[in-house]
């Protein structure tokens, strides 16, 4: 990956940056690089890959997961072996519809040792106040971009709205929304983490959608871009962060719905605009208002870049999230296993 990084083929990853920090370690708890995928009780369930996975990790001051659909399963299984040392989930939300996360959260709430650190305040608002995790087990984190990566570049020609994810992407909205504009729209359908959108209808006329090679194919989509349009569906956790940060680093003002999940990133009016959900006649007119004062557009765009430096870029994020685990973890050495 790091040759991926050098050559300027892929950006610099959340963990890959925390790790430059010195002081943290990635852990394989799998059965392998070629292992298939199973489930968390094949791992706990057996005695022996149990304690190898407590052997591993024992001795560390804190363990750091991504996303609760792999943290908490994780913890509550190491939990089950004696180890009480501070672990700590970076939140989405994504699972706080599903049944498994509200039988297995009434558990967790009385682990004391289990802390979250959130993607966004709304994210962290909704399990305090929902699902009473108390407010000093938790912490907001953030979004970490590669600023390096994605960077202001020269727009050529006319430019393109541009749109990208796969995730409760409100693309119906979208489509009516620009519909007879007099510019090219281009959709990038394709995610590392799910399968690409598809269409079941005809796509209006000056709308481009189809899949792109990952991070390159994004990174030279935004900078042919005029505006970058994030349409979400009124979900009440973390989408469409990723996408509106790495937009913003490149200068680019963004359009994104103001769902209950929302980021934390744009400040409205000043590095982009929010819209309602589901209302296309909002999302056309805020989409005309950066095409006919392209000034405004390009202060939005300088506005979003400097934001993007100050909390996402790899540098400060990663400071940052070493901060809030020290501080979740009351750490001191920080020897902390992601």
């Amino acid at each position: 990956m790091q040759a991926l990084v050098r050559d300027g083929k892929r950006p610099l990853s959340e963990f890959h940056a925390l790790q430059s920090l010195g002081g943290f370690r990635m852990i394989d708890i799998s059965g392998g690089p070629d292992a298939p995928q199973e489930p968390w009780s094949a791992v706990f369930g057996n005695p022996v890959r149990g304690l190898k996975v407590r052997r591993q990790i024992a001795g560390l001051d804190a363990i750091v997961a991504m996303g609760e659909d792999v943290g908490l399963p994780a913890f509550l299984g190491l939990t089950a072996y004696g180890l009480r040392l501070p672990m700590i989930c970076i939140l989405h939300g994504t699972y706080f519809e599903s049944g498994k996360f509200a039988a297995i959260i009434g558990m967790v709430k009385h682990l004391k040792h289990i802390r979250f650190l959130g993607m966004s305040t709304t994210v962290i608002d909704r399990l305090v106040k929902e699902f009473g995790i108390p407010a000093a087990r938790c912490a907001v984190g953030g979004v970490g971009i590669d600023t390096d990566f994605f960077r202001p570049e020269p727009l050529q020609g006319e430019g393109v709205i541009a749109s990208a994810g796969v995730v409760q992407r409100d693309y119906d909205s979208l489509f009516r929304a620009v519909e007879g504009l007099d510019v090219q729209v281009e959709l990038a359908t394709n995610s590392s983490w799910v399968a690409p959108v598809t269409f079941a209808s005809a796509l209006p006329a000056n709308v481009k959608a189809g899949e792109l090679p990952l991070h390159t194919g994004l990174r030279d989509l935004i900078a042919r871009s005029r505006i970058v349009v994030v349409p979400l569906h009124p979900v009440r956790y973390s989408c469409g962060y990723t996408v509106i940060g790495e937009a913003m680093a490149m200068g680019k003002p963004v359009i994104a719905s103001r769902n209950p999940g929302h980021s934390d990133l744009i400040v409205d009016g000043e590095t982009g605009l929010y819209v309602p959900c589901a209302d296309p006649a909002a999302l056309r007119a805020a989409i005309v208002r950066l095409l006919d004062d392209p000034a405004e557009a390009a202060r939005m765009g300088e506005a979003g870049r400097r934001r993007a430096e100050a909390i996402c870029a790899m540098a400060p994020y990663a400071q940052h999230i070493r901060g809030r685990i020290a501080a979740l973890g009351g750490l001191a050495s920080r020897r902390v296993a992601a």
